[in-house]
């Protein structure tokens, strides 16, 4: 479970399994307060990784020539 510790100026400062951490403020809901319990999910986007994969390729295709 995350808690927002406090916030410091545009950096939110999180709590996470005794460490705390800071993250830009704007990533937490409009609605979080210091004390808030956040629970926190991501997935991987397999499209853009592939997209990123493809360009880096033709870069470095490019660079080989």
């Amino acid at each position: 479970m995350l808690i927002v510790d406090r916030f410091e100026g545009e950096w939110a400062v999180l709590e996470w399994a005794g460490q705390a951490f800071s993250v830009p403020r704007g990533l937490l809901p409009h609605s979080a307060r210091e004390g808030d319990s956040l629970r926190w999910s991501m997935e991987v986007d397999r499209e853009a990784t592939a997209g990123r994969r493809r360009r880096i390729r033709s870069l470095l295709d490019r660079l080989e020539r």
